[in-house]
């Protein structure tokens, strides 16, 4: 479950960054903005709400689908090991009495997550002009051969 925060809280970070990224040249980054809005307790609250109403909707997401998909897959390459699981059953149910600890968690270790992404604003920025110059790089090595 801290993987999954982590990751929302990433998406979080990542989102406003290349909104103005690519408003601005990538050495001129003013992250005062990002950081203002990571910091703002509001926002973060905002945040928690969404990563709890959002993790409450993943804990009743059906995996029978998912399990089974995953036996053909298994099936087909040799190996069938798959856990035998009611087709009905949610995450929440495999998640078990710690599902609900589990979503409270997240929402509320959102706002110091916000606020550690918030003092990696600048080194994010500083990174940048490298991560488009690799960007280019990744485009012409896919271009396709003629």
């Amino acid at each position: 479950m801290r993987g999954l925060t982590v990751l929302a809280a990433a998406a979080l970070a990542i989102v406003p960054m290349t909104a103005t990224a690519q408003d601005a040249e990538a050495s001129n980054v003013d992250t005062t903005e990002i950081t203002d809005k990571l910091t703002d307790p509001e926002f973060q609250a905002q945040m928690s709400n969404a990563m709890r109403a959002m993790s409450g909707v993943l804990m009743e997401m059906p995996v029978g689908p998912l399990i089974e998909a995953a036996g053909k897959m298994s099936s087909e390459m040799g190996d069938g090991a798959v856990p035998d699981v009611d087709p009905d059953a949610t995450v929440r149910d495999l998640a078990g009495d710690k599902a609900e600890q589990a979503t409270d968690e997240m929402a509320e270790r959102l706002p110091q997550m916000m606020n550690s992404m918030a003092g990696m604003t600048d080194a994010m920025a500083a990174m940048l002009p490298a991560l488009e110059a690799m960007a280019k790089q990744m485009q012409g090595a896919f271009k396709p051969a003629r």
